[in-house]
Parts: C-alpha cells; structure tokens; sequence
C-alpha cells in the first residue's frame, strides 16, 4: 500500500486481533519462529480455507501466517479499503502446553493493526 501523509490520523485502531487458520513455522527450527514484535501484512479478498474470502495475514517474508478472525473481518476490510497506509504486528503468541510443557510455534498468534486515514493504492 501506499504510504500516507505525514500526520494521518488513524481510521481504526485494533490492539488485539486473534489469527484464524495459523500456520505453524518452522517446527524444527524455534529460534527462527516468528515473534511478538514482527511486522506483518494484510491482503483482503484472499482465498479461505472455509471456501470463503478473507484477510490473510503475511510475514514481512511473504510467508502466510494466518487469517483475521470473523469478530474482527469486517471492520478490517472496511479500513483497508479506505486506508492508505496499515501498520500491522504480531504482539502475541500463545504457547500451548501438551503434557505440561510448553510448544514454541504451536501457538495462537495476535495482531495489532492501524489503518490510516487516506485513499488506498489500486
């Protein structure tokens, strides 16, 4: 997306947004999983695992790490669609325990989004 102008304000501000349909990375690797603080990005109108279309959520390396949930999809849709600029990072990742130990990776991953007032890139 485009940058926005110094000083846009932000259109929608989401602290907490759970991932759908996560991916897990890297299972051999852990130090290489993606973390709280990671940029992510959005693209709306994207395929869904229900056969529907959704927001897909990617790492800055292109690789999908999941989908915005239905609570928070339309609110999201309507800001990208009007926004110029999303800022958007991972700020959770929640850990599962199997057998009383803690999984890296196998977690639930929350996003923060700011979407910035302004006209989106075509």
């Amino acid at each position: 997306m485009a940058s926005a102008p110094t000083g846009a304000k932000p259109i929608l501000t989401l602290a907490d947004v759970p991932l759908a349909w996560p991916v897990y990375h890297r299972l051999a690797s852990f130090d290489t999983m993606p973390r709280a603080g990671e940029t992510v990005y959005l693209e709306r109108d994207m395929p869904h695992p229900s056969g529907d279309r959704g927001i897909t959520v990617f790492l800055s390396s292109g690789e999908k790490l999941g989908y915005v949930t239905n609570q928070n999809h339309a609110a999201l849709d309507w800001a990208l669609k009007r926004s110029a600029r999303v800022d958007a990072q991972i700020v959770v990742v929640n850990e599962p325990v199997v057998r009383g130990r803690s999984v890296p990776g196998w977690g639930a991953y929350h996003i923060s989004v700011v979407a910035h007032e302004g006209v989106a890139a075509v």
